[in-house]
């Protein structure tokens, strides 16, 4: 299985979190990884053309992580992979982007990991917080969006994401 001189049409499918789950070929069905027994639930996605994840790009491999920076402290932030923008095929309004991202804590040896998450925002059964990280100019910005698929037929609500710092100070490295 491939596609011609190894030009695939990588996707990102994402588990229900907003953590990436694997690399997707539109073309010829081929992944990054095997599938079988994944961790978690994939976000949901109806399969209609106005469904598209909105991370995809053409090449022979999946997308390298990249991207570190240097806090005041010496600490080193990477970005790992890409986080979905979405909830169940609707984009998360204001967020282009989003990353997993891993601190290296200076002088410990230590990590502490910023990664998209959902959870339930409260008893009702159709209503979540989506948790999502980025970059931006020298922070690191943590965003929460509430978010609410309702049965009853009402349309899905997705309201405006509310970002804070959670570091500052950050320098690229080369």
């Amino acid at each position: 299985m491939g596609c011609e001189g190894g030009r695939h049409l990588w996707t990102a499918r994402f588990y229900r979190s907003g953590s990436l789950a694997f690399w997707f070929c539109q073309s010829c069905g081929e992944t990054d990884r095997e599938v079988e027994d994944l961790t978690e639930l994939l976000e949901d996605i109806s399969g209609f053309p106005d469904d598209y994840p909105t991370v995809v790009f053409h090449g022979e491999r999946p997308e390298e992580p990249g991207g570190r920076w240097i806090l005041p402290d010496g600490s080193v932030l990477r970005r790992l992979d890409p986080g979905s923008v979405e909830f169940r095929g609707h984009p998360l309004p204001g967020l282009k982007d989003s990353h997993r991202f891993v601190l290296e804590i200076a002088g410990t040896g230590e990590t502490r990991e910023y990664a998209p998450s959902f959870q339930r925002s409260s008893s009702t059964e159709d209503c979540f917080i989506l948790t999502r990280y980025r970059v931006e100019k020298d922070r690191l910005v943590k965003y929460r969006i509430h978010c609410c698929d309702y049965d009853d037929g009402r349309p899905v609500r997705i309201d405006e994401p509310n970002g804070n710092t959670i570091l500052s100070g950050l320098v690229p490295l080369e």
